[in-house]
């Protein structure tokens, strides 16, 4: 971690002149003297001369995506989430290289012994970048604004369990009760049950303070313009092209080597790869399909592989026609070869999914829980649902992002369905507009992700499967599922809770509202000049303020 000391720029050795016109015209006659003056006025009309070192030390990174916005409470993508997780800070972060929560602006927290009460003492250095100090009571402002039902805040489920929520969100109570800043530097914290990743809730971007005072001033117009506390300060965003932001000079904990950050936004893969090795990135946070075995032969030394926490296939809205009927659902899982897609997409960085959990959360099960390939009991399925001999079912429309392992899975896609009888067409999108479609409702079937943002089972099943999720948008309910993940996140017992969450994985799986078939190995090329960086598994989130130039050798 670098800490506050000299500023990282070195002086320019520009000087402004300090000699006076009659110093410098002392003694010479007129006619010399108006010669002079006009060399003089054009020595003094050039730009001083600029010293390469005095330029802010810039990292370019690879977005494969346009986000689609930086306000904390209204993000629900990764692609937004990484650069707010530069902007601002929160109580706690995750460390990326240990999965753990941490301190970042909780200078010390203390929990009670029966896990309700959790007290917080806020950094009294800490500064908003518009010079205010972060207050205790700018928590509860950013946490109850999350919670405000006309926000609609997809990460409102990060704060369900704490008293008086419920009073609050249906307007019975004007703040949340188990929200307490009784001083600038400490802030209380009241559960209604215990909840043990309740720290990991903390380490979220959306869980980051926020200034009310630009919040009110900006309205809307926050997401576009951010304010935060973060190591980085805000500049730019160029649509479709960049996001720019600025090493924050006055964080308490960070002063970060690298002066400019740029968010390239770059979602051709080939593309991406000529601008990294025309020197254009520091960063390629998504390679191509299939090439991983070149890039170890070519790009060993700035290869880096981690465990990847994800999945990814495609989604149906089970509340309109015809995927409210299960079977239907039930028949595109069947309808779905992994292993050939997989082998398509390049094994050695995807792996045939057989859950919602990859392997590498508790609770994942290795033995099989998804059905494997039958197009004939699919044809079967569809039958009953309506569509006897492969006939009759309605032309589908499949929104999905623009990208080059975007346009693989669509190939597989068109080569599995039709064969069912099932007519489908690609719609092509910004990433950006795929979320708002899913978000109004607008979207009955669509490719889906999903990147758990900790190892837990909860991050992965309750926002996308509980019928009150935040990120519910299949409009997916069952009533057992959404008990057995109400039972799973206050059972103390750890095998006990595992249990509840596998239970409800299988139901889930059965439903089909997502049908997931892959999981991806996070791997990235990172220019070898840089050290220090925190690599962990989700690219979005490196921590470029601990980045450091290596020592040239």
């Amino acid at each position: 971690m670098l800490h506050r000391g000299q500023s990282r720029e070195r002086q320019s050795p520009c000087r402004p002149l300090s000699t006076s016109w009659q110093d410098l015209t002392a003694g010479y006659s007129p006619v010399i003297n108006f010669s002079r003056f006009l060399i003089l006025m054009l020595v003094l009309t050039l730009p001083c001369c600029s010293s390469p070192e005095s330029e802010p030390l810039t990292f370019h990174y690879q977005l494969p995506a346009t986000p689609v916005t930086l306000d904390p409470a209204k993000s629900g993508d990764g692609y937004s989430n990484g650069i707010i997780d530069r902007l601002f800070d929160g109580l706690m972060r995750l460390d990326r290289e240990n999965n753990l929560p941490v301190r970042e602006l909780a200078d010390s927290y203390t929990v009670s012994d029966d896990g309700l009460v959790y007290e917080f003492r806020v950094n009294s250095e800490a500064r908003f970048h518009n010079g205010r100090r972060v207050l205790a009571s700018d928590f509860k402002y950013s946490w109850e604004r999350l919670l405000d039902p006309e926000i609609r805040s997809p990460q409102a489920w990060l704060f369900e369990l704490l008293r008086g929520v419920d009073d609050y969100r249906t307007r019975k109570a004007n703040s949340v009760v188990g929200i307490e800043a009784e001083d600038p530097d400490l802030l209380r914290v009241h559960l209604r049950e215990p909840f043990e990743p309740f720290l990991f809730h903390l380490a979220r971007p959306a869980a980051s303070a926020v200034p009310w005072e630009d919040i009110e001033r900006l309205g809307e117009s926050f997401g576009r313009r951010p304010v935060g506390s973060g190591p980085y300060r805000f500049v730019s965003w160029q649509e479709n092209e960049r996001v720019e932001l600025a090493a924050f000079d006055d964080h308490p904990l960070h002063q970060p080597q690298v002066g400019r950050l740029i968010y390239e936004i770059e979602s051709d893969g080939v593309e991406a790869l000529r601008r990294y090795e025309a020197g254009e990135l520091d960063l390629l946070s998504q390679l191509p399909a299939g090439r991983l075995r070149l890039f170890q032969q070519g790009h060993s030394a700035d290869l880096r592989i981690f465990p990847g926490m994800n999945w990814f296939g495609f989604c149906f809205r089970c509340d309109q026609p015809p995927f409210d009927d299960p079977r239907v659902r039930r028949a595109f899982a069947l309808a779905v070869n992994r292993d050939v897609l997989v082998g398509q997409l390049g094994d050695l960085q995807y792996t045939a999914a057989v859950g919602f959990l990859p392997q590498s959360i508790p609770g994942h099960d290795p033995a099989t829980l998804i059905r494997g390939y039958d197009p004939d009991e699919a044809a079967r399925l569809l039958a009953e649902a309506g569509y006897p001999n492969r006939r009759g079912f309605p032309a589908l429309i499949y929104m999905r992002p623009i990208g080059e392992i975007e346009d693989l899975v669509e190939k597989f896609l068109m080569a599995a369905f039709p064969p069912l009888g099932v007519p489908m067409e690609p719609d092509k999108m910004p990433f950006d507009s795929l979320v708002k479609l899913r978000q109004e409702k607008r979207a009955p079937f669509f490719s889906r992700g999903w990147s758990g943002e900790y190892p837990h089972p909860e991050s992965f099943l309750r926002p996308l499967f509980h019928s009150r999720g935040s990120d519910n948008d299949t409009g997916y309910q069952n009533t057992e599922v959404d008990h057995l993940l109400d039972a799973a996140r206050t059972e103390p017992d750890a095998n006990k809770r595992r249990a509840l969450y596998r239970n409800a994985e299988k139901l889930i799986i059965a439903d089909a509202p997502c049908v997931v078939l892959y999981h991806r190995t996070a791997a990235i090329l990172l220019r070898p000049r840089w050290r220090n960086i925190p690599v962990g598994y989700l690219r979005a989130y490196l921590e470029i303020e601990r980045a450091e130039l290596a020592e040239e050798r």
